[in-house]
């Protein structure tokens, strides 16, 4: 432990520009030979930093005085004095410890913005691009060019072009997804959630799983993670995916 104490005052004073030239000569030939000892000069920097940073008041400063008298009271009690620059050096090695377990933690846990971006680029049950318009069937075109509207970003007349749709015509169904997604790409999330609660319990349920879909994509979007797990299986890990609650 005694080596590992001059180490951090050595340290130290490097940082402070308190080594004589000698000291200094002696300081860098040991930094460009040990690599242990390279590593504790960044690890004190890192943490000289973020202590600069993070105590910028009075106040912090003498928390951070108190905290030092509890830890090292031993020392202090058998007569050494422990310099205020060694908490620098001290806290350098808990802050990157912290950071790093932080750092290993966050890269293994579920990105749920990602995953529900990824979610909506799959275009689920927007099979319209192959639909094409028959002689005599205009309901089915105006479903095919709602469509083109909507990739388009053309909201606002994809839910003015399908509003005469009813429960009585062909495509209800189609139309009500379209409008609800309109809805949603137009900032309207309760219309949207609206439609698509229509569709989810519509008798057919023809196109119910889609509706579930994307409202639970719409709730997890809203960060009401409690709502959308009533929907879809969200990711457990940063390798995994959103799927349907069956």
């Amino acid at each position: 432990m005694a080596n590992e104490e001059k180490d951090i005052e050595l340290i130290a004073r490097y940082f402070d520009l308190a080594l004589s030239e000698s000291e200094l000569s002696v300081f860098e030939k040991r930094m460009n030979e040990d690599s242990q000892f390279l590593t504790k000069i960044e690890l004190y920097g890192e943490g000289n930093a973020f202590i600069n940073k993070e105590y910028q008041t009075e106040e912090e400063t003498s928390r951070t005085r108190k905290w030092n008298d509890l830890m090292f009271s031993d020392y202090k009690t058998k007569g050494k004095v422990i310099p205020w620059r060694w908490i620098g050096g001290i806290a350098a090695v808990f802050a990157v410890l912290f950071f790093g377990w932080q750092y290993t933690s966050t890269v293994s846990e579920p990105d749920h913005e990602y995953a529900s971006k990824e979610a909506w680029n799959k275009q689920i049950g927007l099979d319209y691009s192959q639909m094409r318009g028959e002689s005599g069937n205009s309901l089915k075109t105006n479903i095919h060019i709602a469509y083109y509207k909507y990739t388009k970003q053309e909201y606002e007349e994809v839910i003015d072009m399908l509003g005469h749709f009813d429960s009585s015509v062909l495509y209800y169904e189609d139309a009500l997804l379209l409008q609800g997604l309109s809805y949603y790409k137009s900032r309207d999330t309760i219309k949207a959630l609206k439609k698509l609660k229509i569709l989810s319990d519509y008798p057919t349920q023809k196109k119910a799983k889609v509706a579930r879909w994307y409202m639970g994509l719409i709730y997890l979007d809203k960060k009401n993670i409690k709502k959308a797990k009533q929907f879809l299986k969200l990711p457990t890990s940063k390798d995994s995916e959103i799927r349907l609650k069956e």
